[in-house]
């Protein structure tokens, strides 16, 4: 099997990439998956440096995401990914600790939601998308970790799209070219046609209980 081995060297304000291809066997990485590993050395001896093991399905994919030794207690930040039938990542994970090395490490979805029950009181730890079942994959509804914040709660981050229409006209505009080759933007007195452009309204906060409302910008509530 060939590995691919990213290293990177940290000296002062200098950063030296040596990219490593090598038909020998790696050692702890679970060698039945498909994986790349990163190294980042901190010093010139590489007595520090972080690491990273990415594992991949057989698309070619991420399905699993390790941070090796990250955590505070020493064990890895693991992330866990997955995809809808359509091939779709609807749901981003949060990092959990997770086991030692370089192994690909078993059940950690279920390791997730028991992590962030225990700590939290809640098992969804993640974000997650309502995508729109068209090949454009439009985000509909954007929901935040926990309970609370999840789809469905009536807490989401909603997002509109529209059409062009009479309430919402675009005034069009040409570019023109004079004998020096000079271009300038020159005014049709005209707009595009109704339903040729789209436009994504500003994201909607969610509310069960009030009418939604625009997210300005500082609110954190």
């Amino acid at each position: 099997m060939k590995q691919l081995y990213t290293i990177q060297f940290i000296t002062g304000y200098f950063i030296r990439s040596l990219i490593l291809v090598c038909s020998f066997p790696a050692f702890g990485q679970t060698p039945t998956e498909n994986y790349i590993k990163t190294q980042e050395c901190l010093n010139t001896q590489c007595s520090r440096k972080k690491e990273i093991v990415m594992y991949y399905d057989g698309l070619g994919r991420p399905k699993q995401e390790i941070h090796v030794g990250a955590s505070p207690t020493g064990k890895n930040l693991a992330i866990h990914y997955e995809y809808d039938n359509f091939g779709r990542q609807s749901k981003d994970y949060l990092p959990v600790p997770a086991g030692v090395g370089y192994d690909l490490i078993p059940r950690l979805e279920q390791q997730n939601h028991s992590f962030y029950h225990n700590h939290y009181g809640s098992s969804i730890g993640y974000s997650e998308k309502e995508i729109e079942n068209s090949p454009l994959d439009r985000v509909l509804k954007q929901a935040a970790p926990g309970d609370s914040w999840k789809l469905g709660s009536g807490h989401e981050v909603k997002y509109d799209y529209q059409t062009n229409s009479e309430q919402w006209e675009v005034p069009l505009y040409y570019v023109s070219f004079n004998s020096n080759g000079t271009p300038r933007l020159e005014y049709k007195p005209e707009a595009y046609l109704r339903g040729s452009l789209y436009k994504r309204v500003p994201p909607m906060k969610m509310d069960s209980n009030k009418k939604n409302s625009p997210i300005k910008k500082g609110n954190s509530s």
